[in-house]
């Protein structure tokens, strides 16, 4: 083997680890994003199921509130000695009610910035994927080119070149 062959022999020896950690690296870094993209995520539905848990208790409240105003109100037509204390109690729960409605609306804004934030991060965990499957393939492709060079610097050293 002329000093020459070795030298180019080397490089892509060189080459080749470096690629190879390099590919070692980007792949360990991309598992660690996917990991903590996959457990932002996780957080992120179990705060949206807790919304949802929230949004449908509060609708449940709010029901139940509705129905003691309609109970409210017939007890007026009954009762009008104690008129003033009903339209008091009327008044207070459709300030609950209302501060309550304003709470779901709120509520309903995060749940639906929770899940533009869920949508982006999922996008870009696929495009990040996308990248990975790319960076393997090409990564074989040069492996292989490796290989070809390898097996013809093996003939050439063997071949009497």
């Amino acid at each position: 083997m002329t000093q020459s062959e070795l030298t180019a022999f080397t490089t892509l020896s060189n080459e080749k680890q470096s690629d190879t950690l390099a590919l070692l690296t980007y792949s360990a870094e991309d598992e660690a994003k996917l990991r903590a993209l996959r457990l932002q995520i996780e957080k992120l539905q179990a705060d949206l199921v807790k919304q949802n848990n929230s949004l449908e208790k509060e609708g449940t409240e709010i029901s139940v509130t509705w129905m003691e105003v309609e109970r409210a109100t017939k007890e007026l037509a009954k009762q009008t000695i104690e008129r003033d204390e009903i339209v008091s109690q009327w008044e207070s729960t459709l300030r609950r009610s209302k501060a309550r409605d304003e709470q779901i609306t709120l509520n309903q804004a995060e749940l639906d910035e929770t899940q533009k934030t869920l949508d982006e991060r999922a996008d870009q965990v696929e495009a990040e994927q996308t990248q990975l499957e790319e960076q393997v393939r090409v990564n074989e492709e040069l492996d292989n080119r490796l290989r070809v060079i390898e097996r013809d610097l093996g003939t050439m050293r063997y071949g009497g070149f």
